[in-house]
C-alpha cells in the first residue's frame, strides 16, 4: 500500500466524493485525510444549491453540453444537477473543477457511469 499512497500524494488530485452521507464514505475521508493522499470535495443533497449562481449555470451548461442529444432545456439540466449528487460530480469534473469523482455505494455501478 505504501507504493499506492505515494502516488495518491503525487498525484495531488482533487476527489468528488457524490455519496457523502455514507457511514462508509466518512471513514474513507478520515483515512484520506489523515494520509493526505487527495483533496477531496463531498457532495450532500445540498450542495448545489450552496454554490455561487454563476457557478451553477456553468455546470448547468457543462451538463447541457454533455446531453445535447437529450436536449435538455437549462431548467431541466439545473434540477437534474439539484437532484442527483452523481450528476454533479461528472460535471465538476467534466468542467475541470476536480480530478475524478467516486459513486456507487448507494447505488448499482451502472447508475455511476454517467
Amino acid at each position: 500500500m505504501k507504493i499506492v499512497y505515494e502516488r495518491a500524494r503525487a498525484a495531488h488530485a482533487t476527489i468528488v466524493l457524490a455519496e457523502s452521507e455514507d457511514e462508509r464514505v466518512a471513514e474513507a475521508v478520515k483515512m484520506i485525510t489523515h494520509e493526505e493522499l487527495a483533496t477531496l470535495i463531498l457532495l450532500d443533497k445540498n450542495s448545489f444549491s450552496r454554490l455561487p449562481e454563476e457557478e451553477q449555470e456553468n455546470l448547468v451548461e457543462v451538463v447541457r453540453t454533455a446531453l445535447a442529444e437529450k436536449g435538455l432545456s437549462f431548467e431541466e439540466a439545473r434540477a437534474l444537477l439539484a437532484s442527483n449528487t452523481k450528476y454533479l460530480a461528472a460535471a465538476m469534473v467534466k468542467a475541470g473543477k476536480a480530478d475524478g469523482y467516486v459513486a456507487g455505494n448507494k447505488c448499482p455501478t451502472k447508475e455511476t457511469i454517467i
